[in-house]
């Protein structure tokens, strides 16, 4: 979104870890590509309000579509980060 573009990677990554669903399926995308069903069976959250926070996380542009794949008549979306904090010192 244009928002998103005039903030810094910092703060697009602080709003996107504000929340704790985003905050758990961003460190899953952190370690590996996943869509939000495999995502939701990991954190063990409800698929409509991972989904809705992985679409969150792609307008701040944290993490990124990777893949697709045909699943039962729908399409599964799969991401990863693209943004990875640095570590502390």
């Amino acid at each position: 979104t244009a928002k998103s573009r005039t903030e810094s990677k910092p703060q697009r990554l602080l709003k996107a870890v504000a929340h704790p669903v985003r905050a758990k399926a961003f460190n899953v995308l952190m370690e590996q590509a996943a869509s939000p069903k495999q995502i939701s069976l990991l954190i063990g959250e409800e698929i409509h309000t991972v989904a809705y926070h992985v679409k969150v996380l792609e307008e701040l542009e944290v993490i990124e579509l990777v893949d697709t794949a045909p699943r039962r008549g729908a399409t599964e979306h799969y991401y990863r980060a693209t943004t990875k904090p640095k570590k502390a010192k």
